[in-house]
């Protein structure tokens, strides 16, 4: 494990029970470092990767937020809760159904592809300014709008009756709590979340303990296409100003680097470029 000079991102794993909140304050104050935040939540129960921003960093969180997810979770069938997970209280009970593997894979098919979710009342979501758990907490429910979510995998691995294991690929703003509860409907039952791992945040993968991995910036944006400017290039980008190249054969964001290394992430729209977000 290599320690770098803020600013950085940190690959962490989430210990069961406790909030990202809590983990974030936990690695500033070990790390002393004057800001910390992350790139993407995890609730209380799950474990698994979390990608934490130090210092200056946290101005790129937005570039990771989109990153395609993997979890490997277990459903519990025949028990639905108020939480969907098994921290909440049981709201509906019925004898698990007796399951084939055919049936489980044949349900799952379904959800491949974009699809239409809801996001549950205990989520982090704002309704007129309150988050939506907050509301949930005081008995209150309210209309969720459905959201567009992109599933590119459901694996089936594993039926121990009323348990179904499973692994999943999915887009930004996929809640699996959701996820289970649809499944189980769709299995002619109810059912909730009693384990859940986030594996991967793009090509951050989940660690086995409590160590952390250390990347620069320009690493850890290596999704990123990159393109090398001059420095007269550079001046005119650092004040905020475009620059156009016709070898730039894309649209979208790039890493933006100069003969010293990483100056920002840029966008790209036709031969036009311009800084987004710079390192300095």
């Amino acid at each position: 494990m290599t320690t770098l000079n803020p600013p950085y991102i940190i690959n962490i794993n989430k210990p069961e029970g406790m909030t990202s909140y809590k983990l974030v304050e936990r690695v500033k104050s070990a790390l002393h470092l004057k800001k910390a935040g992350h790139a993407g939540t995890l609730d209380p129960l799950a474990t698994g990767v979390m990608l934490i921003l130090a210092d200056s960093a946290t101005r790129f969180a937005q570039y990771f937020l989109g990153l395609d997810k993997e979890y490997i979770f277990t459903i519990q069938t025949g028990i639905e809760t108020d939480t969907l997970d098994r921290e909440g209280k049981v709201t509906a009970e019925h004898p698990a159904p007796f399951l084939s593997e055919e049936d489980i894979k044949r349900v799952l098919k379904s959800f491949i592809g974009v699809t239409l979710q809801k996001p549950p009342m205990y989520s982090a979501l704002k309704y007129n300014g309150e988050k939506l758990y907050d509301l949930a907490r005081r008995g209150e429910e309210v209309e969720r709008e459905f959201r567009e979510i992109n599933i590119s995998e459901l694996e089936f691995l594993e039926y121990n009756r009323p348990f179904i294991k499973l692994r999943t690929v999915c887009s930004k703003g996929t809640y699996v709590r959701t996820l289970c509860a649809d499944i189980s409907e769709k299995l002619g039952t109810v059912g909730h979340v009693v384990e859940l791992r986030r594996t991967r945040v793009g090509r951050f993968l989940a660690r086995g303990d409590d160590s952390m991995e250390f990347f620069s910036i320009d690493e850890a944006l290596g999704h990123f296409p990159e393109m090398n400017v001059s420095k007269k290039e550079g001046k005119i980008l650092h004040a905020g100003m475009k620059i156009r190249r016709d070898d730039i054969l894309i649209n979208g964001y790039i890493r933006i680097k100069n003969s010293i290394g990483l100056m920002g992430v840029g966008s790209v729209a036709g031969s036009e470029i311009k800084m987004e977000t710079r390192v300095f």
